[in-house]
C-alpha cells in the first residue's frame, strides 16, 4: 500500500476517521494490525507530559487509596513501559482471559493492545474502524463494555484525551 493512499482517500472523499479506518483495514487485510503498530512506534516514542502525569497519579500514596486501574482507548504500551520504568507493577489487560494480581495496576486496553514488540496474535482486534465500533456497540456484554461500566459505576474516573464522540462510551456513561 502506498504510504499516501490513506491521505489521498481522505482528501478525495473528505470522510470521517472511522470510515478511513475501515478503508485501511479492508485495504491492508492481514497486515492491518502490524501496520498500525509500526505507525504507532515508528518515531520511537517513550513518554510525554501527559504520560508522566498519569505515572505520577499511579504511584501508591502513603495516606490515600491507591489508583484502582487505568482504562485506555489507546493501543500502545507507553503507559505500561513507563509504569515499569517507575517500579509500579502493572498488567496490560486486553481480553477477558488476562488476569492480574492484587499488587499489579490493571491497565485496561478496551479498544485493543499493540505492544511495541513481540508477536501479534492473528485474533488481535483493535477498535479503529466504523465496523469495529459497531461491533462493540452491539455487544453490551463484551468484556470491554462490562469493565468500563463497572469502573464508571464503582469509581471516580478521570477522563483524559477522550473526545466523547464515541457513541458506545457515551452510552456507557449514560447507563452508569
Amino acid at each position: 500500500l502506498d504510504s499516501n493512499a490513506a491521505q489521498d482517500f481522505n482528501t478525495r472523499y473528505s470522510t470521517s476517521s472511522l470510515i478511513l479506518g475501515k478503508y485501511l483495514k479492508n485495504t491492508l487485510g492481514n497486515d492491518f494490525t502490524k501496520k498500525v503498530r509500526d505507525s504507532l512506534y515508528q518515531d520511537k516514542p517513550t513518554t510525554c507530559e501527559l504520560i508522566d502525569a498519569i505515572i505520577s497519579l499511579s504511584r501508591p500514596q502513603r495516606d490515600s487509596k491507591a489508583l484502582d486501574s487505568i482504562i485506555t482507548f489507546n493501543f500502545d504500551g507507553l503507559v505500561e513501559e513507563n509504569l515499569t520504568k517507575s517500579s509500579v507493577p502493572n498488567r496490560a489487560i486486553y481480553s477477558e482471559s488476562i488476569k492480574y494480581s492484587t499488587n499489579e495496576l490493571a491497565v485496561y486496553h478496551v479498544h485493543g493492545y499493540l505492544p511495541r514488540s513481540g508477536k501479534i496474535s492473528e485474533d488481535t482486534e483493535i477498535v479503529f474502524s466504523e465496523d469495529a465500533y459497531h461491533s462493540q456497540f452491539i455487544d453490551p456484554f463484551s468484556w470491554s463494555n462490562l469493565i468500563q461500566l463497572n469502573k464508571f459505576t464503582q469509581n471516580t474516573c478521570l477522563l483524559i484525551g477522550v473526545s466523547l464522540t464515541d457513541p458506545n462510551l457515551r452510552r456507557l456513561l449514560d447507563v452508569s
